[in-house]
């Protein structure tokens, strides 16, 4: 029980500060180009830079290269994932022009912001090397714009 109410007090932070990031928005704090570039450092600069000190503060080189390996098994879900996506996007009727946002949803995850608290309260520090292995394949796989597209081009009539 104490697993689950840190995993959830994990999952609440986040909320809360989310919320604290709408409600500044809706006050006139942020506009559209500064939640755009928050956004984008976040994603780009601060989190890659967390992951990368994680990594070589926690993990040995040897360490790192027996997970490797690993890979192939989020990778292999993540491609299951994305094909069952244009079955469920038919199956379910999802408007043409947002397809390719569900698509992305649908095969990506919240590794970081949901999934590290989660794991770590359930599993804890033991179940990092698992989670940064299913980060390092999810980000790889969504991120390198030379093997996968833009999800607005998923979509039929261009981009959302």
């Amino acid at each position: 029980m104490t697993a689950f109410l840190s995993s959830l007090g994990g999952v609440a932070e986040i909320l809360i500060l989310v919320a604290i990031g709408y409600g500044l928005t809706a006050i006139g704090w942020f506009d559209d180009h500064s939640s755009r570039v928050i956004a984008k450092v976040v994603t780009q600069v601060a989190l890659p830079a967390y992951m990368i000190d994680t990594i070589c503060s926690r993990f040995s080189a040897h360490e790192l290269a027996t997970l490797l390996p690993d890979l192939r098994f989020p990778v292999l879900s993540m491609a299951l994932l994305f094909a069952l996506s244009f079955v469920v996007a038919r199956v379910i009727r999802v408007n043409p022009k947002r397809r390719g946002l569900f698509k992305s949803m649908f095969f990506n995850s919240n590794t970081v912001f949901i999934g590290l608290p989660v794991n770590l309260a359930l599993f804890g520090p033991k179940s990092l090397p698992y989670v940064l292995v299913y980060y390092m394949a999810n980000t790889t796989i969504f991120l390198d714009r030379r093997r996968v597209p833009d999800p607005a081009r998923w979509s039929a009539g261009g981009p959302l």
